[in-house]
């Protein structure tokens, strides 16, 4: 049976994958099956199935929806009224931090990536919309003076991309922790190179 009684199609739809983000994040993408699924989203299997065809295309919802999200937290607008550098400090200095919620996630569907074509497609979307996001806010920084003129968007983008993931990897191999005293100092001075000469 796919339908639930007093759940519209959406709203179980939300669930089956809010459920397979629990699941996939606490028993792995491999090890993860369809009753797994269904009993963390309070769910039949058959509500699964009326969803999605394959575990792969509900990993790739859950990617879409979850995994990818905190890549872009930093760009959201702040209380205070800080500067996209401050901005990026900020989330800098978060980078050595504990694991956010998404970290399993994302470990998992790059892992998945690897052998099933159809999740890294929405994998690769997923991020290369963030870094256009990122490119263009950039930019924009550039053009207002808040950040320094000569750097390539693209570029300062795609190195924030890859210390966002790279951090991502270092917490799954459970490294010892950098002295946070010691982190701050170090992503400051990185952060400074992109202000405007005058800011520094």
């Amino acid at each position: 049976m796919g339908r639930v009684a007093g759940l519209k199609p959406e709203d179980t739809r939300r669930r089956v994958i809010d459920g397979a983000a629990e699941a996939f994040a606490d028993l792995g993408y491999e090890r993860a099956r369809v009753t797994d699924i269904a009993k963390a989203a309070g769910l039949s299997s058959g509500a699964m199935y009326n969803h999605f065809e394959s575990k792969a295309g509900l990993l790739a919802a859950v990617v879409e929806d979850h995994a990818c999200d905190h890549l872009l937290d930093w760009a959201g607008p702040t209380e205070g009224g800080a500067g996209l550098l401050d901005l990026v400090l900020e989330q800098a200095r978060r980078l050595a931090a504990d694991d956010p919620p998404e970290t399993p996630l994302l470990i998992q569907a790059v892992t998945a990536a690897r052998r099933d074509p159809d999740v890294l497609a929405v994998l690769s979307s997923q991020v290369a919309e963030r870094e256009d996001v990122v490119t263009q806010v950039i930019a924009l920084a550039q053009a207002t003076g808040d950040a320094a003129g000569g750097l390539d968007p693209r570029a300062a983008a795609r190195f924030m991309l890859m210390a966002h993931l790279g951090s991502v990897l270092v917490r799954a191999m459970d490294l010892p922790a950098i002295e946070a005293d010691a982190w701050d100092a170090f992503v400051t001075r990185l952060i400074d190179g992109f202000r405007p000469t005058e800011d520094r």
